[in-house]
């Protein structure tokens, strides 16, 4: 089944080239998944539609090659990395979410992400089941996938029980939409064979009670172990039966392109506690009491090992570091309709557990922010429990189920296995409590033959503890994967294990979905083809893959995301330690170009890091090795000597380009374009489009030392300086320094500009492309003129750049007071000036560093006090322009905006605090962006 160039030449007459990658470092990067699996697909295959989709499905089939579906690859089994070709679902066509019923129903598309749909339902104040701790990376088709829970869903409420409609493709190319009537009767006519060997299946098993009572029994609690054997036995339409097979099959059976889905009801109060018991047993007997008394939704059972792991996260009780250690807490929540039915909720909680010890006493916040703060802790457990790994080693997690009344008893067994194998004090025990789900995270050496071994000695035990003591299930939420196939059988006996087995043989005959994932026959499948954990740097050795950063990164589309970027260093440093030096220096390259260079190297994906992982540091460290040559330095120097003439250079040669732009035909002006990108390989946009042009001179002020009494340094960023607005018309727009000037003479402020400005820079721009030294220079340059300009401090400095104001926050060592727009405006300006909120619907970008500074919010108060309407995009995060960016690689800009356009089209204009930022905003969108320190101005006159 190896990948063929005749394959590929096949693919290439439907699908486009550039979305093939057959780069073997890209290849394994994009099929990376969380699990301790490492990524051995041969190719990967972008799809923008169903045509596509068709096309690829089709070239499997006819040369024998095998496909896995992958959605975000937050699996932690390794259901995604696949062995043929890998497909991923790009671009808007799979993400749409339709609600109906005012909410009680929702049909996703198979990439819409678990907190899109959500998002989506909210204004009904509804929610669907599944509630994985991925919620905000896992796809729609990959909670389908595998019957994914998560911490407050019910066995009722998970996707195969709240499923109406499915759109699906089986392995033979066929389609079906159970939604259109038309479809599905021709369907039951073309595949009668297939449904009536369904039905036939069913007929065997309910001819047999003990099959029948077995299934049943199965699923009274969490089970995704192998396939959804309770579709025989909950559905009598051979159609319902294969659709509910499909639930969970992970991608085996056929691939899902959207779903309907019920919805549940979001109570809208709620209140949660934390409570600490001295034991995990007393812990374990107080949820089974407290869900006797039906009041709440969810109970998290969280052991000392892994408190041990969010000790120092936010939000966690100091005393948490105190706790002895055989405490255990118990992260509990109640929702209601009201205040009334949830006070008497809680009362009768803490009634119910008042016989049994406590470490302090129980305490319930109602407070939304706090409620959420603890949730948020528990979703990030699996990533800060990987922390207290060592950089050698990777965090494996199993996920089993047994009745919540045995769980207490589970839970010593598990104590005492570990303690059998000498790893007591580092695999920690946690679970969704209600529903006698439970999962341990060990750190591993997974390239230490002993470890592994171990490893399969100790899983062996756990699993035959939970068959044949328990009679639970050895994957309650997380899919089976390649972590749990060889064990399917052992689970369910071989009769059942051989229904499975001919569900596979039907649907797939020839085996290219996804083999080997659910049903194995590989004794060691589990234990086989393991990740090369590796020390790179302090600031990223504790990624865990688990892809929570991927969807805020502006470059997963077009290049690599964090983890992938991570993962390519792991596996290039990998091969150097095992002689593979050819293949480290071929991978090296194809990493400089997608991963070092592409990175946008914003930050954000370190806010959406459970541990911090410092991505952006990182790859500006490498960049930073790679500008160290003779050539690089000069240049750099160079132009730092003789900053204020390149940038005058700069601003008069985008001055001419916007003036040929506007007043050249559109083929010439393309040519222009072209010729420019050929001479300084950067890619200069429409400039008409992107209504740019240079930049201005600074307006001259009095600057007296009488005037102290009322004064402000004005600090305009080189980019201010050097690119300056043009209206839609072509024209120049007042300058933002002056627009600056007049605000804040309007409120009586006496400006000073630094001296020497036009040589002034804060050294962002050196920053990102890794020249740390000439960076600092320019800093230290830019901190002595503010220094002095503010009388030693004496007097407010404002820079009008956001980017450029966080790195000057953070380098600055003097006493200088720093503003940017926001918080001047909300310090000083409130209170002096009088803003009236215009009749505008205005757009509003939270650049990188407002949200890394945590100022969206004020960011988004002080525009609705000047705008009725103001519209944030959910679909953008970091717009990729990224100083220069957005010209060295507009692709990157493009893609991270490809929705904005859309969602800002009943607005009249746009605002944020970045010049580069407002460029590829006015370019990608059919508003003009400027800085808000000109609604600033205009609300105020």
């Amino acid at each position: 089944m190896l990948v063929t160039d005749a394959f590929i030449t096949e693919l290439t007459t439907f699908i486009p080239e550039e979305q093939i990658h057959t780069d073997p470092l890209l290849v394994r990067a994009y099929s990376l998944d969380a699990s301790p699996f490492e990524p051995r697909a041969q190719a990967i295959i972008d799809v923008y539609d169903d045509g596509q989709l068709s096309a690829a499905l089709a070239a499997a089939r006819s040369y024998s090659i095998c496909v896995t579906f992958r959605g975000s690859g937050t699996g932690l089994n390794g259901q995604a990395t696949g062995e043929g070709v890998v497909i991923r679902f790009m671009g808007d066509y799979w993400n749409t979410v339709t609600v109906h019923e005012n909410g009680r129903s929702v049909t996703a598309g198979c990439a819409a992400k678990g907190i899109d749909v959500n998002n989506a339902l909210a204004p009904f104040s509804r929610i669907i089941g599944p509630d994985p701790s991925s919620i905000s990376a896992a796809t729609i088709g990959g909670i389908a996938a595998n019957n994914a829970t998560g911490m407050c869903c019910t066995v009722e409420q998970n996707t195969f029980h709240t499923m109406t409609d499915m759109r699906f493709t089986l392995a033979n190319g066929d389609t079906v939409d159970t939604r259109n009537r038309l479809n599905v009767e021709t369907f039951r006519i073309r595949h009668s064979k297939l449904l009536d060997h369904l039905a036939s299946i069913r007929e065997r098993i309910l001819e047999s009670p003990e099959l029948t009572q077995r299934i049943a029994h199965k699923y009274t609690i969490r089970n995704t172990c192998g396939y959804s054997l309770n579709a025989f036995t909950e559905f009598e339409d051979p159609l319902q039966i294969l659709t509910h097979l499909l639930i969970g099959s992970e991608g085996t059976l056929g691939f899902i392109h959207d779903i309907t889905l019920t919805t549940v009801k979001s109570l809208p109060h709620r209140a949660t506690a934390f409570m600490l018991f001295p034991t995990m047993e007393q812990a374990a007997n107080a949820v089974v009491k407290i869900s006797h008394t039906k009041c709440a939704q969810a109970a998290e059972l969280i052991d000392r090992v892994t408190l041990r792991s969010i000790e120092n996260t936010q939000g966690v009780p100091p005393f948490i570091a105190e706790l002895d250690d055989n405490a255990c807490a118990v992260l509990l929540e109640t929702r209601a309709d009201d205040n009334a039915k949830l006070e008497k909720q809680i009362a009768a909680i803490l009634k119910s557990v008042a016989d049994i010890p406590n470490v302090t006493p129980h305490i319930f916040t109602t407070d939304a922010e706090e409620c959420e703060q603890l949730w948020h802790i528990r979703r990030c457990i699996f990533s800060t429990c990987a922390g207290m790994r060592r950089s050698d080693e990777f965090a494996l997690t199993e996920d089993f189920c047994v009745r919540m009344e045995d769980l207490a008893d589970v839970c010593s067994d598990f104590q005492r296995i570990f303690k059998k194998y000498g790893v007591e004090k580092v695999a920690g025990i946690q679970g969704h409590a209600f529903h006698g789900n439970l999962h341990f995270i060990l750190p591993l050496r997974l390239n230490d033959e002993k470890e592994v071994s171990k490893l399969h000695r100790m899983v062996t035990d756990l699993v035959d503890l939970i068959v044949h003591r328990y009679n639970g299930s050895l994957k309650a939420e997380h899919g089976t994967g390649r972590a749990i196939a060889p064990f399917v059988r052992l689970e369910w006996g071989d009769e059942l294990y051989a229904i499975m087995q001919e569900v596979k043989q039907l649907l797939d005959p020839h085996n290219i979905l996804n083999p080997g994932i659910l049903l194995n026959e590989d004794p060691i499948g589990h234990i086989s083809n393991l990740k090369h954990p590796v020390s790179l740097d302090p600031s990223i050795d504790l990624c865990v893959d688990c892809g929570f950063c991927e969807p805020i990164c502006p470059t997963r589309e077009v290049s690599l995301t964090p983890r992938q970027r991570i993962y390519a260093v792991r596996a290039i440093t990998y091969a150097r330690q095992t002689g593979n030096d050819s293949d480290a220096e071929k991978w090296e390259k194809t990493f400089n170009d997608f991963g070092r260079d592409m990175c946008a190297t914003d930050g954000l994906c370190t806010t959406r890091c459970p541990l911090k992982v410092d991505v952006a540091s990182y790859i500006r460290s490498l960049r930073e090795k790679e500008q160290r040559s003779a050539a690089a330095s000069f240049a750099a120097t160079s132009i730092a000597n003789n900053f204020g003439t390149v940038s005058k250079i700069g601003s008069a040669l985008l001055t001419t380009a916007s003036c040929l732009h506007s007043a050249l035909p559109k083929k010439a002006v393309e040519s222009t374009r072209r010729m420019s990108t050929k001479l300084t390989g950067l890619t200069l946009p429409d400039l008409t489009k992107a209504q740019l042009t240079g930049g201005s001179r600074p307006p001259k002020t009095e600057n007296t030392k009488s005037s102290l009494v009322n004064a402000v340094v004005y600090y305009p960023s080189c980019a201010v300086r050097t690119m300056g607005y043009l209206n839609s018309d072509g024209y120049p727009v007042t300058p933002l320094m002056q627009t600056t000037l007049t605000l804040l003479e309007r409120a009586g402020y006496n400006i000073i500009f630094p001296q020497e400005l036009s040589k002034l820079c804060c050294g962002k721009a050196f920053e990102t492309k890794g020249l740390t030294t000439i960076a600092n220079r320019k800093t230290n340059e830019l901190e002595q003129a503010l220094y002095k300009a503010s009388y030693q401090g004496k007097i407010p400095v404002l820079c009008d750049t956001s980017p450029c104001f966080a790195r000057m926050k953070k380098e600055f060592t003097s006493s200088i007071e720093l503003y940017e727009p926001i918080t001047f405006t909300q310090t000083f300006l409130k209170d002096k000036l009088t803003f009236k909120q215009l009749d505008k619907n205005i757009a509003l970008h939270a650049t990188c560093s407002i949200r890394t500074m945590e100022l969206t919010n004020d960011f988004i108060a002080l525009a609705k006090l000047c705008a009725a309407n103001v519209t944030i995009p959910e679909s953008v995060h970091c717009c990729g322009f990224s100083g220069d960016k957005g010209f060295s690689h507009p692709n990157i800009n493009a893609s991270a905006l490809r929705k904005l356009s859309e969602e800002t089209k009943h607005c009249t204009e746009g605002y944020s605090i970045s010049r580069t930022c407002e460029t590829g905003l006015t370019l990608h969108s059919n508003i003009e962006y400027k800085n808000i320190l000109y609604l600033l101005e205009e609300a105020s006159r």
